[in-house]
């Protein structure tokens, strides 16, 4: 499936690349599987994704009519084929020359992975994930993303963007293109998302496979079990627009306001008050 050969012969020019990507260790490569492949996978999405309805109330807004399965026993056939061999060690010895890691380590538990789908309309909003594994307690790596997007145009939207820790403006946006693995870092500062909504025709829909790497504990680094959502600067000016209508009404702590403004994320909110309102910071 995978297209290994290629890859080895490959791999020290996809290091150096991989390495002196800004704003943080990215890479981009095409044809990852060989031919016929993409169509099998993304063939199998609406048998294994039929019960999923996009427009079930999310606890936030910073992701909307996105579904997603992350049990194998509930794959296909291709799809289970795909993990494991995407979890061979063969594949992951190339992967860690690549990426620089001594080790990686699997997770055939999918958490967070496994196969996302977004609808039309539908966005995830900038973030950094979670770095801990819940029961093996490894450290998260690397993310690997596969896009399964036939005939993707451009007014779709639905670019994967990359973002600097300063989030002062987008350092790339990748189009989601068939048969495209996009492979990062992992960090505090490994900032991503597709934030812009799509507008790809209804019968059309955003399709990937997302996997995750996991390696052992640097010294310092803390785990982390909450994913962190930023604001773009466009959206800043939106949520702090709502912001100034709150505190000019009376509302002048962060608690409150985060109270006040349920439909996002509260760490992103209380984030952007001490950012907007430092001097108040957590005052009353």
């Amino acid at each position: 499936m995978i297209d290994l050969e290629r890859l080895e012969q490959e791999k020290a020019e996809l290091r150096q690349r991989f390495v002196g990507t800004t704003p943080f260790p990215a890479i981009v490569i095409d044809n990852f599987l060989r031919p016929g492949w993409c169509d099998r996978l993304g063939a199998d999405f609406c048998a294994v994704l039929s019960a999923k309805n996009p427009d079930d109330l999310k606890k936030h807004k910073h992701v909307l009519r996105k579904v997603g399965m992350s049990k194998m026993e509930k794959l296909s056939d291709n799809h289970r084929a795909f993990f494991h061999e995407i979890y061979d060690p063969l594949f992951m010895d190339t992967l860690a020359y690549i990426t620089g890691y001594s080790k990686l380590y699997s997770d055939f538990q999918l958490f967070g992975g496994g196969l996302h789908e977004t609808w039309p309309g539908g966005f995830l909003n900038v973030h950094t994930d979670f770095n801990v594994h819940p029961s093996t307690g490894k450290m998260r790596a690397l993310n690997l993303l596969l896009y399964l997007n036939p005939d993707w145009k451009p007014e779709y939207e639905g670019y994967l963007e990359l973002w600097p820790a300063s989030m002062d403006r987008c350092a790339q946006r990748i189009a989601p293109l068939q048969n495209r693995a996009v492979i990062f870092q992992t960090s505090d500062i490994s900032f991503h998302g597709h934030p812009i909504p799509l507008a790809c025709p209804e019968g059309t829909t955003r399709r990937s496979l997302a996997v995750y790497y996991y390696a052992d504990w640097p010294d310092g680094l803390k785990p982390r079990t909450k994913t962190n959502y930023v604001f773009t600067p466009l959206q800043r000016q939106a949520v702090g627009a709502e912001m100034k209508k709150l505190y000019e009404a009376g509302c002048h702590n962060e608690d409150a306001m985060a109270d006040a403004l349920p439909n996002y994320e509260r760490g992103a909110v209380i984030r952007l008050w001490r950012e907007l309102y430092p001097r108040i910071g957590r005052g009353s």
